[in-house]
């Protein structure tokens, strides 16, 4: 199995698993562990209010929704993009991304952090 496929297990894994843990409304883990409220709290929501084309209600449960559902659009264009010219550049793509921007994801995250122990989530 290469570094790619592996990657790609990995990511496919980790999706599946929180994607059961919301259907199943499954308590936020790291609440439990930390009793503060994590970076993700209130992105099921948000999302949901996204769904409904409430924007500033989607950023007022999580701050992240709006950036998030961008860049999953902008991924989503770009494999698409891969698929058609029979390509596989998302591994790099993620690589690249998280190497020259991984300052912004981490202050993103602490935002999103401060934000959520502020508004007492």
């Amino acid at each position: 199995m290469t570094k790619k496929s592996k990657f790609n297990t990995f990511i496919f894994f980790i999706l599946s698993i929180l994607s059961i843990c919301a259907y199943y409304k499954v308590p936020c883990i790291f609440k439990k562990i930390t009793h503060l409220p994590c970076p993700a709290c209130g992105l099921t929501r948000a999302f949901n209010e996204i769904k409904g084309f409430h924007f500033i209600n989607a950023i007022k449960y999580n701050i992240l929704s709006i950036p998030l559902l961008l860049i999953f659009i902008y991924f989503l264009y770009l494999n698409i993009k891969d698929i058609i010219k029979k390509e596989n550049k998302t591994f790099d793509r993620i690589n690249y991304i998280f190497n020259n921007y991984y300052k912004l994801i981490i202050f993103m995250l602490i935002l999103s952090e401060i934000i959520n122990i502020i508004k007492e989530v």
